[in-house]
């Protein structure tokens, strides 16, 4: 082999344990941010309707902040909670909620053909959410508001 290929190949070696590691450390701190989200649903001694479970924020118009990224999502029959990887948890009662719906596009990101999970609050702020089962939590969140 010369030694063009050698670079090549430790190259493609030490990229792929990059991946893995960083994998490892968002399963890590998934995994924190659910305890965090558990602990939250047990002091405010609340049942839970759906999750916590992972899934994308997808932002907000305002209040709950623009940046996307990965966290644990739940709904109790109070609350709607998420808990972002980098971020703190935040909580939207279910009385607030205007409307739930799914769009394609919600703040000019299209996610592969994933439907958002957009819910509309009574001061017209707007919250997105890609989750696993969409009609799931489409189903419940319009049932309780």
């Amino acid at each position: 082999m010369d030694r063009g290929t050698i670079i090549g190949i430790a190259s493609i070696v030490l990229s792929l344990v990059f991946v893995f590691f960083l994998i490892l450390w968002i399963k890590q701190k998934l995994a924190k941010k659910l305890e965090e989200v558990k602990t939250d649903i047990r002091r405010h001694r609340e049942r839970k309707v759906i999750g916590p479970e992972s899934a994308h924020f997808s932002g907000s118009k305002r209040e709950y902040g623009k940046v996307k990224g990965l966290g644990i999502l739940a709904l109790t029959e109070q609350r709607l909670l998420f808990n972002k990887i980098g971020g703190s948890l935040f909580a939207i009662g279910v009385d607030s909620i205007k409307s739930v719906e799914n769009q394609k596009v919600f703040n000019g990101a299209y996610k592969g053909g994933k439907l958002h999970l957009v819910i509309t609050l009574k001061d017209d702020n707007q919250v997105g959410f890609i989750v696993k089962d969409n009609a799931k939590w489409l189903k419940k969140l319009q049932q309780m508001h």
